[in-house]
């Protein structure tokens, strides 16, 4: 059975952290994003093992909580053991992992311990591990304007993305219809917490009332507020000093972005996959930097001496945000290869990879 278009994205992703390979820990509470989750993972048949982790929080004071609880750990069960997916060759191997608290747990900073004890205990029991959670846009909202109302900032929201080494939230760029979407069309099962529509709780009020409101009374205001907090997070986070990007992106990506250089050119090589999905904000960072770095590299031989008298005229090296755009434009063509020059740069391409050499 084909994937569609969110199924299509979580691979892309993997392979942009490199991570395909990994054996993943899947947190699953048997609610709507977290069974997305685990369904897409399911029909992408990876190599990997995939660990289904789910806390069953224990018997509760409200008798429908004690249900809810328990109709989840069976839903979660028995998606496991849904054998739909198997693909040719089954290469994937699921494993359940579930604890149940024994405790009469009362508060949610108790059912927050008591979760991450639960993961902290299975990932000891399964070393060099990623956590994959179903976090998507509307959480790291609901997030982002509970902190901005205690005054917090975004300082707190540095590590909520969508890897940061340790945990993968491969729904980030998703919005909470999309995954409902891709619930209904795959026919995922999944049990909603009656907790959720109490709005006592201030996330749970800002969910049900404000948001909505906000919707009904001006049409895309949420859309746009998802603008302006991915440009604000942006603005404040490393990306906001090139240099400090520059270095990021060497020190988690050696393997994505290589630079190499000799008496006659250099080159700098990046993966395609991983530049396609990054951004227009970034993709301009990582060609301005390209240039800067093949630039202070020119400077250094002109210096020397060792350039020809048509290369120290060149106007090239007059770096521009249009120049970089214009470079952008023609990598950005829906073309398996792709080769032009500019100046002393030749760019080159195949699906895998770009190459851009620039002739000293």
């Amino acid at each position: 059975m084909s994937w569609n278009r969110l199924e299509h994205q979580v691979w892309n992703q993997l392979k942009i952290h490199d991570i395909q390979n990994e054996r993943l820990i899947l947190a699953v509470s048997g609610g709507l994003d977290s069974m997305v989750l685990l369904q897409v993972l399911q029909r992408l048949n990876l190599k990997n093992t995939l660990i289904v982790a789910h806390f069953h929080h224990g018997k509760s004071a409200d008798s429908a909580q004690t249900v809810f609880r328990d109709y989840a750990l069976t839903a979660v069960q028995n998606a496991c053991e849904n054998n739909e997916f198997k693909m040719k060759p089954h290469r994937q191997k699921i494993v359940f992992e579930y604890a149940k608290s024994l405790v009469l747990l009362k508060s949610e900073a108790d059912f927050r311990q008591a979760r991450q004890h639960f993961m902290a205990g299975l990932i000891k029991k399964y070393p060099k591990v990623v956590v994959v959670t179903g976090h998507h846009q509307n959480d790291l909202l609901e997030t982002f304007v509970l902190k901005m109302m205690r005054g917090s900032g975004v300082a707190g929201l540095k590590n909520f993305k969508e890897f940061n080494g340790n945990v993968f939230r491969p729904f980030l760029q998703n919005q909470k219809a999309q995954l409902r979407t891709y619930a209904q069309e795959r026919k995922v099962q999944w049990v909603d917490d009656p907790s959720n529509q109490d709005t006592q709780f201030l996330r749970n009020w800002l969910r049900q009332d404000l948001f909505p409101q906000l919707e009904f009374r001006h049409s895309g205001a949420l859309r746009n507020l998802f603008s302006s907090m991915d440009r604000l997070l942006r603005e404040s986070g490393p990306g906001a000093d090139p240099d400090q990007f520059f270095r990021s992106v060497h020190r988690q990506n050696s393997k994505k972005l290589i630079f190499k250089k000799s008496k006659k050119s250099c080159v700098i090589e990046l993966d395609r996959i991983w530049y396609a999905h990054l951004d227009r904000t970034n993709k301009e960072k990582v060609l301005f930097l390209a240039l800067k770095q093949a630039q202070n590299y020119y400077f250094e031989l002109k210096h020397e001496g060792g350039l020809s008298k048509m290369e120290k005229k060149s106007s090239f090296w007059d770096i521009t945000k249009g120049r970089v755009k214009e470079i952008i434009k023609r990598l950005d063509k829906n073309q398996k290869e792709l080769k032009f020059i500019i100046g002393p740069l030749k760019a080159l391409t195949s699906s895998k990879k770009i190459m851009l050499q620039f002739k000293m």
